[in-house]
């Protein structure tokens, strides 16, 4: 007799334990007669059968229904409130080209944080301008690479990078439309592995140097090399 009990006692038993849990599964997984499932009424014995295993499969439907969900979600919560909404997906979480061409198609743009990020979704055919790039650490090529494929904002991290990104667009004879992350120190009830707005973290503009920070991006907006968009965090 085992002393640790197989689930926590918070956690509600179900009724049938071989039934499939929508919360964890595709929309269209089902569980056929002789016990196999199928996706989209596809086998998971013939995937097998098929591309050999391991197999990582997306069902399409269930990707676009929740893009879509949570678009519509957020547009009608700011809507009346007159303020038009954009939802950008986080490329690091998985990066295929077939993932963004769906993504993009209900609407939502593209975060990258890495030149191998932006270039896979250009290569898939994302418009630049659908594209955002994130990082504390980029590189001049990666700056290069963006604003020569005119990525619609750079998300700046540090009062130092201004300059590097205003330079990079005044060589390719742009106005680079771009965002400043601050630190807010805003703690969110989280892990703190997860945690990237504390005043420990790596990522963001302390705000000790947000005065510098400021005082690069007007000379930046002056000089028509930036275009200061707005804050992130």
């Amino acid at each position: 007799m085992l002393d640790t009990p197989p689930a926590p006692a918070w956690l509600t038993r179900p009724t049938d334990v071989n039934a499939l849990d929508p919360a964890l599964w595709p929309d269209s997984m089902a569980r056929e007669p002789d016990g196999d499932v199928a996706v989209d009424g596809v086998t998971v014995a013939s995937l097998l059968e098929q591309h050999g295993s391991p197999l990582w499969v997306l069902d399409k439907g269930t990707v676009v229904a929740q893009a879509r969900r949570i678009r519509d979600a957020l547009s009608d919560a700011f809507a009346p409130l007159g303020v038009r909404t954009q939802i950008n997906y986080a490329s690091k979480a998985l990066l295929t080209a077939e993932l963004l061409r769906w993504l993009v198609a209900e609407g939502l743009n593209v975060d990258v944080s890495t030149g191998g990020e932006l270039g896979l979704a250009l290569a898939a055919g994302i418009p630049g301008e659908r594209l955002e790039l994130h990082g504390n650490n980029k590189s001049d090529a990666e700056l290069d690479a963006a604003i020569s494929s005119s990525v619609g904002l750079v998300i700046i991290d540090s009062a130092e990078e201004v300059d590097r990104v205003a330079a990079v667009a005044a060589r390719h004879r742009v106005r680079q439309r771009v965002l400043l992350r601050v630190v807010t120190g805003v703690s969110a009830h989280t892990h703190e592995f997860l945690r990237t707005a504390g005043f420990d973290q790596k990522f963001g503009v302390p705000e000790t140097d947000l005065p510098s920070a400021v005082q690069r991006l007007r000379a930046a907006e002056e000089a028509g090399t930036l275009e200061f968009v707005g804050l992130h965090s």
